[in-house]
């Protein structure tokens, strides 16, 4: 790396550790897209896949230094290494070209590194959002109403925490890692008083799994019968990625007899803290 590179590069991880609060992970400010594009026209991909993998090796150390002590997610340790380690591994043979903005693999483990997501087995956890009211009200009266019954009981949008699916995960897509990512995040939610519960959105929230892909159905039937609500939302990426896994799937959207769906699902800190101390079974 040249000499000017690499007096730019402590205020390029300074900037990684200032990302505002409460922006999802792929949003990029600004000023971090700034110096993205000043790296780049300096040194091209090769140049960005160099700060970019000091990014997330200098992340993965603070963070996890930070973790130990965390008020909230210290319980995560594990996991956290894990990922660190899988991330550590394929950044050598990981492409220059997709380590950067908006690669959302990129995006997702940099986010990890920094301390912007947190993993919890079958879900990546991102603290400190809120659900977005534009989405709720392109969904349709019944879906507003419904809303707005739900966010006044737990007391507004936000902050509420958001799960992330996310590829390397998916050997924790099982009813017992499912099981111990909510019970990771409850316990982060009783000792975060502020925070009004979790949510995500996905096509297998969708309660007619329960006829059409029975093995899943517990990814709705388990958080649904612990206090969770279910809205639906108009779809956005569901369809390809209810379609892509499934033979059975497939078949029956090509006759017209499963169109895939996408829900909002909202679990408020009061039920799933109840939950955590009855047992969390």
């Amino acid at each position: 790396m040249d000499p000017i590179a690499a007096a730019e590069l402590p205020k390029y991880l300074a900037a990684h550790e200032a990302w505002p609060e409460g922006w999802a992970y792929g949003r990029v400010p600004a000023a971090v897209a700034e110096q993205i594009r000043a790296v780049h026209q300096r040194g091209g991909d090769e140049l960005v896949g160099t700060f970019h993998r000091t990014t997330i090796l200098t992340g993965l150390v603070a963070t996890r230094e930070r973790l130990v002590v965390h008020d909230r997610w210290a319980h995560a340790l594990p996991c956290f290494d894990d990922a660190a380690a899988r991330i550590v591994d394929a950044l050598p043979a990981t492409p220059d070209e997709v380590l950067t903005y908006p690669h959302d693999a990129f995006s997702k483990n940099v986010a990890l590194a920094t301390g912007r997501l947190w993993h919890a087995k079958a879900q990546l956890v991102e603290p400190r959002l809120g659900v977005a009211r534009g989405r709720l009200l392109r969904s349709g009266a019944g879906t507003i109403a419904r809303a707005a019954a739900v966010l006044a009981r737990i007391g507004g949008h936000a902050p509420l925490y958001e799960i992330h699916t996310y590829e390397h995960l998916l050997h924790w897509f099982t009813e017992d890692g499912w099981s111990e990512c909510y019970r990771m995040i409850a316990l982060a939610l009783s000792r975060d008083p502020a925070a009004r519960g979790v949510f995500g959105t996905a096509w297998f929230f969708d309660p007619a799994l329960a006829e059409v892909s029975p093995r899943i159905a517990y990814l709705y039937r388990f958080p649904a019968d612990r206090g969770a609500v279910f809205l639906r939302v108009r779809n956005g990426h569901g369809v390809e990625a209810a379609l892509s896994k499934s033979e059975t799937r497939r078949q029956l959207f090509a006759e017209g007899k499963y169109a895939p769906q996408e829900y909002l699902m909202i679990w408020p800190r009061a039920a799933m803290v109840d939950w955590l101390r009855s047992g969390a079974a």
